[in-house]
């Protein structure tokens, strides 16, 4: 007697729709159940998912069930639909087409009457597949429809609260002040104002012990975690100082689109323009006034101030602590300038204290930029980057080709798709005939464009690179040994210079991160 595991799910977007109640998980489990005892199938388990979608390949009980198929327990799934089981093509293809046969695992939807046992049956399960594969990338377009219509009409849409605000309690889109954390934003403002840099203020307030957002949401009893384990996130920094300080919903205006997702199977987040977040004006009580958040960023935009002698210091904000990130801040002592680490928020003893003549970092950062850029000439560098440009456009001019060569198929199979469907409609083919051949066509298709998507990621990596290495020949033919550093130099060359102290203590370690 065959061993059967029935599956089945039942997701959000099932339960916002309004369905009829053969779409529950009991009525799905009656169903197949029914189906079992008609043809005296022996049921191993029932595997269950509850509020899960058919793009999400986390799904506890479905994973549980594939394991035990590796394992050969069972020797059929069932499901009511294939889109049950997955709306994912990827995971269709990967398990039902070969996974399963892999395992000699028969795969039955009841529905829509998929068998892996039938020839023939593959085509119909591949086109279900595609069908539920742009049911879940209209469904996400809706959504993100759905969702940048909020925003554009100032609803708050937000998992987390910005600290200071909390939801309406009435309406989840709207926020209203929470009087202690806006207190502290008031203080945070405050202290700026008078003088005190981001990370004074974070040394302040740590060390009165208040507690930083994180913090403040988890005495809240707020279910949150930290975007980066670390064994500082309950501690401010100088970076969660700036983040508020530059935060315009402090003044009552929506800010939000800052990231977007790379799309409904990559959860990943990407960082959005700013010219292309979604801000809405007045739209919640202000907690700081224009005129004061319009000062706070006048003197942000200050940060590297010239000297006395009118001159920018070169490394201006460009000094960090090896060991806990945060910036150094320059400071006198015996008649030198020194920088140092004022950050003491790291368990790192090396971190606490550590600092270094500005003068001697001066001449040490020279060093090295003139040796980068002596290193480069010396081994003709310059040539053999040009050399490599020419190559890359070469390539680029026959990638060039290659995608319009496959864009006019692509053309020529959409024409071909188009004109099938109307020869159905006109009866000059079979309802099996067009299926058949719409499967094949699609396939093709499928194919031509994945080619297509995998020529324009190489020509947009060969423009990149070479629009870098344009600017860096230009850049090293610029400047010849370097006598003097400047603010102008030191930006072309450098993203940030690292310091750290050596094994006997008096040693200091520098790392430069360089441009390119």
């Amino acid at each position: 007697m065959l061993k059967v595991a029935i599956y089945c799910r039942l997701s959000v977007e099932d339960k916002n729709k309004t369905i009829d109640e053969s779409e529950s998980i009991q009525n799905q489990k009656s169903l197949l159940l029914n189906y079992c005892m008609e043809r005296e199938w022996n049921i191993y388990k029932i595997y269950c998912d509850e509020d899960y979608s058919g793009a999400d390949n986390d799904r506890p009980e479905f994973n549980l069930m594939l394991n035990d198929a590796q394992q050969k327990k069972f020797g059929v799934i069932l499901c009511k639909t294939q889109s049950r089981f997955s709306r994912d093509m990827e995971i269709v293809e990967k398990y039902i087409h070969n996974k399963f046969l892999e395992w000699n695992i028969r795969f039955v939807s009841v529905v829509d009457n998929a068998d892996t046992e039938i020839k023939g049956n593959k085509k119909a399960r591949q086109i279900n597949g595609l069908i539920n594969e742009w049911f879940l990338e209209d469904l996400s377009d809706n959504i993100k429809m759905v969702l940048n219509n909020k925003r554009k009409t100032g609803k708050y849409i937000g998992s987390y609260e910005p600290f200071g605000y909390e939801k309406d309690k009435k309406d989840k889109n709207k926020l209203i002040i929470d009087k202690n954390a806006a207190d502290i934003v008031h203080r945070i403002f405050n202290m700026y104002i008078s003088g005190m840099g981001s990370t004074s203020i974070a040394l302040s307030l740590n060390n009165e012990q208040i507690p930083n957002p994180s913090q403040y949401k988890k005495e809240k009893g707020v279910p949150y975690s930290p975007p980066k384990s670390s064994n500082t996130y309950n501690k401010w920094s100088d970076t969660t100082i700036r983040s508020i300080l530059t935060n315009e919903m402090y003044i009552g205006n929506m800010v939000q689109g800052k990231f977007s997702r790379i799309s409904y199977k990559n959860q990943k987040l990407v960082r959005v323009p700013k010219n292309q977040w979604i801000i809405v004006e007045d739209t919640h009580p202000p907690i700081i006034a224009q005129s004061i958040f319009q000062q706070v960023q006048d003197r942000l935009g200050k940060y590297s101030k010239p000297c006395k002698d009118g001159v920018i210091n070169p490394l201006a904000y460009k000094i960090k602590c090896m060991y806990c990130g945060g910036h150094f801040h320059k400071h006198k002592a015996k008649g030198y300038e020194y920088v140092r680490c004022r950050t003491n928020i790291t368990d790192h003893e090396l971190c606490i204290g550590q600092s270094i003549r500005l003068d001697k970092l001066m001449d040490m950062v020279l060093f090295e930029i003139n040796n980068y850029i002596s290193a480069y000439k010396k081994d003709d560098l310059i040539d053999r980057d040009l050399e490599i440009n020419n190559e890359r456009e070469i390539n680029l001019i026959k990638l060039e080709k290659e995608k319009q060569e496959i864009e006019n198929k692509l053309n020529e199979k959409s024409m071909m798709l188009k004109s099938l469907y109307i020869d159905k409609l006109k009866n000059v083919i079979s309802e099996e005939q067009f299926l058949e051949f719409n499967s094949i066509f699609a396939e093709e298709k499928n194919i031509l464009e994945k080619q297509v998507k995998s020529i324009i990621k190489k020509i947009e990596s060969f423009d990149k690179i070479n629009t870098e290495n344009n600017f860096k020949i230009e850049l090293f033919k610029k400047f010849g040994k370097i006598n003097v550093l400047n603010k102008e130099i030191t930006d072309e060359f450098i993203k940030c210079v690292e310091i750290g102290i050596g094994k006997n203590k008096k040693e200091k370690l520098i790392k430069i991160y360089w441009q390119f």
